[in-house]
């Protein structure tokens, strides 16, 4: 038996409040699973552990479990529009997921500079989630796109996973 390997979805938190951050994921989300069941590994579901980041064990603890999240992903979708936060982590964790030969899928706004590093490491880069969609469904492999995918533990002990509420 083999577990069907899910997207994590990466983008700013800092300077952001709880619905930007997490109203983009939820969209994408109930987008990815329009037509098919993909899984995703969104780190919103540990906000309530992130609550206090200057505790830093805690702080350790959840870049150890978002670098853990990306390890068993097969796609790595990141929102890196200008002026939607502060994407430090985000940055980070685009490096972290090249030099593990990801595949990046960007998301940017179409009149944003380019930056050699983003332009370098992104496999596909888009201008809308529609497009970012099509882009991750496209890496997948047939199977994972049609399994359904389930946590194998239920809720991480970090958070649980967001509901996906349909538009």
């Amino acid at each position: 038996y083999k577990m069907n390997k899910p997207v994590y979805i990466a983008g700013p938190m800092e300077g952001l409040s709880i619905t930007e951050m997490k109203g983009w994921r939820a969209l994408f989300t109930a987008m990815l699973n329009k037509g098919h069941k993909v899984g995703v590994k969104d780190p919103t579901r540990r906000l309530p552990f992130r609550a206090n980041e200057d505790d830093m064990n805690r702080a350790r603890s959840v870049f150890q479990a978002d670098l853990m999240d990306i390890d068993d992903c097969r796609v790595v979708f990141f929102d890196f529009r200008k002026g939607k936060g502060y994407a430090w982590g985000t940055a980070m964790e685009a490096m972290y997921a090249y030099m593990n030969k990801k595949p990046l899928v960007i998301w940017v706004n179409p009149e944003d500079p380019k930056h050699p590093f983003l332009e370098s490491m992104c496999t596909i880069k888009v201008t809308t989630l529609e497009e970012g969609t099509a882009a991750v469904i496209s890496l997948l492999e047939p199977e994972e796109r049609e399994a359904s995918y389930l946590d194998p533990f239920g809720a991480s002990p970090l958070g649980s996973f967001p509901s996906v509420h349909k538009q």
